[in-house]
């Protein structure tokens, strides 16, 4: 699926829907992206960081979750922090991508 970018001007009910639509066509640009890579490529790091295509997307996940619905809805979630350890950011993991 390919969201097209938000247009600026299009009638929202709300400001949250502006954001929900530009957040939706970020993700989604994010996910074709890792889609596109070779298996390898998912996991090796081209970067001064040492981060990895999919560490990078696990840390947005916990980065998502921890502002829109730990900070802004105040619900409670498993591990807000998950990619921490130490204070510090940790990103090493095993995670599947949907296909």
């Amino acid at each position: 699926m390919s969201i097209p970018f938000p247009e600026p001007t299009a009638v929202a009910g709300s400001r949250a829907e502006v954001f929900e639509r530009y957040l939706s066509f970020f993700r989604d640009r994010l996910a074709a992206k890792l889609r596109e890579l070779p298996g390898g490529e998912l996991r090796r790091s081209r970067l001064p960081s040492g981060w990895t295509p999919l560490e990078l997307l696990k840390h947005l996940t916990y980065v998502e979750m921890r502002w829109l619905e730990w900070g802004f809805e105040g619900r409670s979630v498993p591990a807000p922090w998950g990619d921490q350890r130490n204070g510090r950011h940790r990103t090493k993991f095993v995670f599947m991508l949907p296909v």
